[in-house]
């Protein structure tokens, strides 16, 4: 009677798993597993970047209004009042900003460039430059680049 229990848990007729057949579907499920792991490692570093690309735009975004509200630009400072752009365009005034945060605050991420330059007594281009460093150790810029007409508006 034992040995038949044995024979009828030991089926030959090949309705189990072999060794092969599973250690296959282990490979199959970790290199499945291994390319979910690299997709989310790829969808992070992207949302790291794009979280500082907003971030930087919204900076030069906030300084490029002040510059064309006036609250910034200061005559003659940093010494490069009347200095040629262009043919027309003269540099009216001009700034770096280093290690700011995305509120303007110090001790963050940030660099900012801005100039002014004025083509008549009407008209200005105002460009602000942000960069940054990446999580891959590269530097990033974001310019923004706007015309004023009037009293800045």
């Amino acid at each position: 009677m034992h040995i038949k229990l044995l024979d009828s848990i030991i089926d030959a007729s090949g309705d189990g798993f072999t060794l092969i057949e599973i250690l296959m579907a282990m490979a199959v499920a970790a290199i499945g597993l291994f390319s979910l792991a690299h997709l989310q490692c790829t969808a992070i570093k992207g949302n790291a970047l794009s979280s500082r690309h907003t971030q930087a735009t919204f900076l030069a975004q906030n300084i490029l209004e002040r510059l064309k509200n006036g609250h910034m630009v200061k005559e003659g400072a940093f010494g490069l009042r009347k200095r040629p752009l262009s043919k027309s365009w003269v540099v009216q005034d001009a700034g770096v900003f280093t290690g700011v945060t995305e509120g303007g605050d110090a001790g963050g991420p940030f660099n900012v460039q801005w100039q002014v330059a004025t083509h008549t007594e009407w008209s200005r281009l105002i460009r602000v430059t942000v960069s940054w460093e990446s999580v891959l150790g590269q530097t990033r810029y974001l310019s923004l680049v706007s015309s004023s007409f009037g009293n800045g508006n």
